[in-house]
């Protein structure tokens, strides 16, 4: 354990992110059509034209960044399902630092008509 801790202790922290976009979804194949999961396509078709990959931190979110009109820009996922997604959150914003108020939540809204 101490040997996991000196190996955290001697990296460099990571610039804070201007932005965290964090696209909820359900994880699991199952669920990948649907429409629960507008916020993880969302975040994902960010992630493929911003050329970035989700890599996984932790056991609940998937995490990558990019750069949007010059601000670096985290791009989150979280792991977990849509009704637990406030531990990922949480992760989320820690891991990429930015504040809350420079957050963005992508999902879907299920009492709006489609479209």
């Amino acid at each position: 354990m101490r040997f996991r801790r000196a190996l955290r202790l001697g990296r460099k922290k990571a610039e804070p992110a201007a932005w965290c976009v964090v696209g909820l979804g359900n994880p699991g194949e199952q669920y990948s059509r649907n429409r629960h999961n507008a916020g993880a396509w969302t975040v994902n078709e960010l992630a493929r034209r911003l050329g970035t990959q989700l890599k996984a931190q932790g056991r609940s979110i998937r995490i990558g960044y990019g750069e949007i009109g010059g601000e670096r820009v985290a791009l989150v996922r979280p792991r977990t399902y849509v009704n637990e997604s406030g531990r990922a959150v949480d992760q989320a914003l820690r891991a990429c630092g930015a504040e809350l108020e420079q957050t963005i939540v992508v999902y879907d809204e299920l009492d709006l008509p489609l479209g």
